[in-house]
Parts: C-alpha cells; structure tokens; sequence
C-alpha cells in the first residue's frame, strides 16, 4: 500500500521546519547549486504532497519542475514515449553535453543498466519505502522484507574489528545506518549518481525521496532538514 496523502502535521511533522526545507530547496535552484528537483517526505504512512523546485531541461529547452517529473534513477527501464515528456535531463557540464553516450542521451537511456540506467518518480520511491517500513504490506514475507533491509555486511568472516568499525554496512542494495545526521542505527538508504537520495528509518516511521538533476549535489543537508521537522 502507498502512503496515503496528507499534511505535514497529520505525518507527525513540523509545518514550519519542512517549510525551511523547502526554501533550502528553492535557494539552492535559485543559486544554481542544484538546477531542480522533486521532494517527497512521509511518515507513519502520510505523504506530504511532493514538491518541485526550479527547471528541469527536456530537448535543449528548459521549463519548471513538476511533481511527477521521472528522473535517472529506478523501477522503470528504457522510458517509453509516454514517459519521454516527463524526464528530467540530468545538468552536465558543457563538455559533456556534445558526447553522445551521457545520461540524457538515448544510448544511456535505453541501455537498461541497472546500476543507473532506470527511472522513477518520488511518488514511486516512496510506495516502495513504506514497503520496507511495513515489513512487506503482505506482498513480501516478513522475514524477506526485514533482511533487506538488515545489516548483511558486518558479520562477513575475514573483516577485522577496525573494518567492521569503519566499512559502511550494507543491507541487499541499501547502505544500513549513517542516514544523515538524525537517521537511527536501522535506518536505510541510497544515493544516485545523478543526484539523488532516498531512505527511511524504523524507528521514526520517517521516509524521504529526494531527486535532483545535479550530481554529487549537497543533498545530505536537506535530509537533515526533513529529520528536524519530526516532532
């Protein structure tokens, strides 16, 4: 089941803090930090409406960021025409920009790689998180959905006491711990090449997509954000 829509408040949130989430958001596409996005956070099972800030380039041309916008990320390979419209072109520097095998080029974009050939939308990312959160909604054993998400890295034999301490443990696909500032011991997550990050955390029922068309942007201190709003 996907988090169903709702208010800040009714997801246990601070208005006020996500508001100065959003206005991070709006500063760094202003600045030209980060040219635009979508952001959607839930908790407990609420989505906030997802929000979009800046432009995104589609074709040569540049126009303001929608919600439902697709981005380089997941759950959907090849974007058929359909989805086209809706993609959100990756912000490359100029010398890039005339290669023929990028990110925003269909060569990329139907190649299928699955380690950062495939698009989504926050609203995808989000169903799938609350997936996780609710240990399978039914359509995932229990013990399935909890050991994708648990520690599988850490107890690996040969790993001495000072790798174990340093190396970032991993779940099946999620890096597990160190979500941000505020993220608990459980909590899982995932960074994109292309600008992305995405996770939840157990403890707090928080759930936070983050898309973005600028890779390595500064998104860590956005999710720090979103986590001071949980009251």
């Amino acid at each position: 089941m996907s988090p169903r829509i709702g208010t800040a408040t009714e997801a246990g949130l601070d208005p006020a803090r996500l508001q100065q989430t959003y206005a991070l958001l709006d500063h760094w596409a202003q600045s030209g930090r980060v040219p635009g996005g979508v952001l959607a956070v839930a908790r407990q099972g609420v989505l906030v409406p997802p929000r979009a800030f800046g432009q995104r380039r589609l074709a040569g041309t540049s126009q303001p960021m929608e919600a439902d916008a697709v981005f380089l990320v997941a759950s959907v390979t090849k974007p058929v025409t359909a989805l086209a419209e809706r993609v959100a072109e990756v912000n490359l520097p100029e010398e890039e920009q005339r290669l023929d095998w990028t990110w925003n080029q269909p060569y990329w974009q139907h190649f299928g790689a699955p380690w950062g050939g495939m698009f989504s939308t926050v609203a995808d990312l989000a169903a799938l998180l609350q997936l996780l959160l609710e240990e399978g909604q039914g359509l995932l054993g229990v013990q399935t959905a909890r050991a994708m998400v648990a520690d599988q890295t850490s107890r690996l034999p040969g790993l001495s006491p000072e790798e174990r301490q340093r190396a970032q443990a991993w779940a099946l696909g999620w890096c597990v711990g160190n979500w941000a500032d505020l993220g608990s011991a459980r909590s899982f997550w995932h960074g994109g090449a292309t600008g992305t990050l995405v996770g939840a955390d157990p403890e707090s029922g928080l759930l936070c997509a983050l898309f973005t068309t600028q890779p390595d942007g500064p998104l860590y201190y956005a999710v720090n954000a979103v986590q001071g709003a949980v009251v």
